[in-house]
């Protein structure tokens, strides 16, 4: 989870995202541990609160900045959006 929420804030500064701003968050991965990581609630709520994401994969997001990165031998599909 917390290699999830470093990737993510990474993004947000890709993104050029204020360390205040809110976003829309989608996460996908091709690893059954990444993926339980945002997908247990607990865990879930856990990563909205530390990336202040206001959804966590809650339909598509469009006109969404989009990354994938490595972690370990897995890889995390990273969108995310302001919210306005």
């Amino acid at each position: 989870m917390r290699e999830i929420v470093r990737n993510v804030q990474n993004a947000r500064k890709q993104a050029g995202l204020e360390v205040d701003d809110r976003i829309e968050l989608q996460l996908g991965s091709d690893h059954a541990d990444v993926a339980a990581a945002f997908t247990t609630p607990e865990l879930a709520a856990i990563i909205k609160q530390e990336t202040l994401a206001t959804s966590l994969n809650e339909g598509e997001i469009e006109d969404a900045c989009a990354t994938v990165v490595k972690i370990e031998a897995s890889t995390l599909g990273i969108k995310l959006k302001k919210i306005a």
